[in-house]
């Protein structure tokens, strides 16, 4: 195996199972993760490479229980085992903790320095189905790290004189007889470019409303503009970093409209083939690794390719597919243009794009902050900041205890793929680690980590087996934690109304998403379907009063491509009722960071709508022609709601 090189001079091998193992080193089949990650013999570039290994083939062994962790387990002439009652327990003795470790089905991982591969490793298989082993040239979708590349191409219009960097968004975004606006006026009247793509622009996130099950796009690219404009301010303003995709689609909407060009295109044209990335782009292929996710028992769920792309909603933000030799290079070539500052680089305005611009409060602290598209951290310090890792360990490891050195880092997230990348200026350095399955952790962060430590030569580098361990063990206890708390809470002796009382289409303020609240005979009670989809519907209990909860189980949302991180507050709805005690509306706490935001109830057939905040649905009900289908709905008619 590629770990081959690193342990000859330690006599420590990693042999596939099935494979014969050298007697000699039978002593090795004793030892797993941590504890051979923490021999003191060995250098820091092999602990992280054997913590990398760990992460990805020591769960890989829990699949095959009869086979030790290193050698083949030999076996009588009868077909009994001969192992000794000591190699015997090996791999049941580690069955518990190897499950902890199910992380993604591949993932390449490549250090590069002035121009030179340092490490090139391939973990896994970017087809699970056929086995097709993962390279260095797999390609995979990067998620956010599409929006370095973004900022990137705004820089390009700020050199060209399109508008600058402190650019009001408002001046550059010219639409409609009102213009350009954010529901909080304020804001209208302070949100620059830069505000944009640092994220402290302080307002909703509001992923629910636009990633569904299954992958599938729940709103339009033409909905990117007004769905910007009402989202509401939870953060104060331009105080510190609430990463959010919605900057970035509005900043793919901004190149679009002063370049002329879409967004794809002109990131074609002005970043990618500069580069020579010629085999990147922002569209899904055949030759790209299959995104899974990781259920509870550590098999693999197949999931749907994303439908995030070129043209679609959120493709400035994570749309682009690549390699880790295609974007080692791009890197690499950036900071040697940034060590240069030539005249006519390939990465317009680097140093603005990855200044410090906006502070994390937490985790990191003071010595890192967010730039355009890139955190820059100053070592020693905690890394992982726009991942999930942080809230699944109780503290983050620091990282480069006894190094004085910036870096810079991001981590990207879809449902199937996680990954990362780290760029280390004072050597010209890059890490890149991408990964094809929606893991009980983010593997990727994890493994960069670990080899970042090990390309700085830490003398005392952390035990990333075991923070992935506590994270993923933490994974797995969150949706029957939420159950547990929601029980507790839960008020005994009430009753709901008759059912059909809460049917109805809930609309949200602006009317490009609704919730439909129907009886389903199937499910024996009230069923929600988001955009009224078929492939959007979940099962709606009675939880008290006139609250329910469509809490499912972890297998249930990663194997439907839903992000497993949100609070239990996500998975309640609360129905409202109005002076004559009828159902009006519905409160969904979608966002962690906000209030609960009111959803109105508009029947079908019907001219009534009591609720004050409403508007109409517009009559295209969100959804651009651009958009991917969504399948059979039942729509009010236009008629009907001009009426009102």
């Amino acid at each position: 195996t590629g770990v081959l090189d690193f342990y000859k001079s330690y006599q420590a091998y990693i042999v596939e199972p099935g494979e014969k193992f050298p007697r000699e080193w039978s002593a090795w089949s004793r030892y797993a993760g941590n504890e051979v990650y923490n021999k003191p013999h060995l250098d820091t570039r092999s602990r992280a490479l054997f913590a990398c290994y760990s992460i990805h083939k020591l769960q890989h062994s829990s699949s095959h229980t009869h086979t030790p962790l290193c050698g083949a387990e030999k076996k009588k002439k009868d077909g009994s085992s001969a192992n000794t009652e000591e190699t015997k327990k090996t791999p049941r003795h580690h069955h518990r903790d190897l499950q902890y470790f199910r992380q993604p089905p591949a993932f390449p991982t490549e250090s590069f320095t002035k121009n030179q591969v340092l490490q090139t490793e391939n973990f896994g298989f970017a087809d699970i189905e056929v086995r097709i082993p993962t390279t260095s040239e797999t390609r995979y979708a990067i998620g956010s790290l599409t929006k370095a590349f973004t900022a990137a191409a705004v820089g390009r219009l700020v050199v060209d004189g399109k508008f600058t960097w402190d650019s009001l968004v408002r001046g550059v975004m010219v639409t409609g007889e009102e213009g350009f606006h954010f529901s909080d006026r304020g804001l209208t009247q302070k949100v620059s470019v830069v505000d944009v793509l640092s994220h402290r622009m302080g307002i909703q996130r509001s992923n629910q409303l636009w990633h569904g099950n299954d992958k599938v796009a729940l709103l339009g690219k033409a909905d990117v503009i007004p769905h910007v404009q009402y989202l509401s301010a939870v953060q104060r303003y331009n105080t510190t970093m609430d990463c959010n995709n919605w900057g970035y689609a509005l900043a793919g909407a901004l190149v679009e409209r002063q370049s002329g060009e879409g967004w794809g295109s002109y990131i074609q044209e002005h970043r990618l083939l500069p580069l020579q990335m010629n085999s990147t782009d922002c569209k899904t292929g055949p030759e790209d690794a299959r995104p899974y996710a990781c259920l509870d028992d550590c098999t693999f769920h197949k999931l749907p390719p994303p439908s995030v792309q070129d043209g679609s909603i959120m493709d400035a933000s994570q749309s682009i597919r690549s390699s880790c030799r295609a974007l080692l290079k791009a890197y690499t070539d950036e900071q040697e243009t940034g060590q240069t500052g030539s005249a006519d680089s390939r990465l317009k305005q680097l140093s603005r794009i990855m200044s410090d611009i906006t502070p994390f409060v937490k985790p990191c602290g003071p010595r890192s902050s967010y730039g355009m598209g890139w955190v820059q951290a100053q070592l020693p310090t905690i890394l992982g900041a726009v991942g999930c890792n942080p809230g699944f360990v109780k503290r983050m490891p620091t990282i480069g205890k006894e190094k004085d050195l910036r870096i810079f880092y991001h981590q990207g997230s879809m449902a199937g793929y996680t990954t990362s990348t780290f760029l280390i200026p004072s050597t010209q350095s890059a890490i890149v680690v991408l990964t094809n399955s929606l893991s009980l952790n983010d593997a990727a962060d994890w493994v960069g980590q670990a080899i970042l430590e090990a390309l700085l030569d830490v003398k005392e580098p952390n035990d990333y087996v075991e923070y992935a361990k506590e994270s993923a063990g933490a994974h797995l206890a969150k949706f029957p934690a939420m159950r547990k708390s929601l029980k507790a809470q839960k008020i005994p002796g009430t009753e709901s109304k008759q059912l059909n009382a809460y049917e109805g289409k809930y609309y949200n303020a602006i009317g490009n998403f609704y919730i439909d609240i129907a009886t389903s005979q199937q499910l024996g009670g009230l069923q929600l379907s988001f955009q009224g989809l078929a492939s959007q519907a979940w099962r709606l209990g009675h939880y008290h009063h006139d609250h329910f909860l469509w809490l499912m189980s972890r297998d249930e949302a990663v194997s439907r491509a839903r992000f497993p991180y949100s609070p239990e507050k996500l998975y309640k709805l609360d129905f409202q009722t109005d002076d004559d005690g009828e159902v009006d509306s519905l409160l969904w706490a979608h966002d962690a960071d906000g209030p609960p935001e009111r959803f109105y109830k508009v029947l079908q057939g019907s001219t009534r709508s009591k609720s004050a905040g409403y508007q109409s649905p517009r009559t295209s009900s969100g959804v651009s022609q651009d958009s991917p289908p969504r399948g059979k709905r039942s729509f009010i008619s236009k008629s009907l709601i001009d009426s009102k």
